[in-house]
């Protein structure tokens, strides 16, 4: 069984596109629309190389909290938030994982300066840079989080929704 709602719309998986067109026919097809979106910013992020740096060293610091249990329990002691990964196959995770880093950013720093052999903590420069990835990807979660709302959303609830978004 292959995920789809009444009005034909899938995510992009080949198998389930395969399904749906064999099924029904190709017009009948939609993409889904949030699904869509988050491709979008996804690889938008891949094509620009300082973002992708910065990106990446914020992934680094992030994987040796959660696998560093002396820093984890160090940052515990300064901020009650723990650090969020980002996973492929969430939506948005890129975000979430940037913007909690830059709210524990100065505790981050104080932990990695006391830890020999840590990762590198990010520059001034490239916190800047993450701060404006932030309000670069904050309205594609907004939208994210309206088009995903409900269990079971209509495609003209879409519609309602996007032209809100919009305009």
């Amino acid at each position: 069984m292959f995920h789809s709602n009444p009005d034909g719309e899938t995510e992009h998986g080949s198998n389930i596109l395969g399904a749906v067109k064999k099924t029904f026919t190709p017009e009948k097809h939609l993409p889904c629309f949030a699904h869509t979106l988050n491709l979008v910013s996804e690889r938008t992020l891949g094509n620009l190389a300082d973002v992708q740096q910065v990106i990446n060293k914020i992934k680094s610091v992030v994987t040796y909290f959660k696998h560093s249990v002396v820093a984890c329990d160090e940052l515990k002691k300064l901020c009650n938030l723990k650090l969020k990964q980002s996973v492929p196959t969430r939506w948005n995770s890129i975000y979430y994982m940037i913007d909690r880093f830059i709210s524990c950013s100065n505790h981050i720093a104080s932990v990695l300066i006391n830890i020999r052999g840590g990762p590198i903590m990010l520059t001034a420069e490239e916190i800047d840079l993450a701060k404006e990835i932030i309000l670069v990807l904050r309205p594609m979660e907004v939208a994210t989080k309206e088009l995903c709302g409900q269990k079971y959303v209509t495609l003209s609830d879409k519609k309602k929704k996007l032209k809100v978004f919009l305009f």
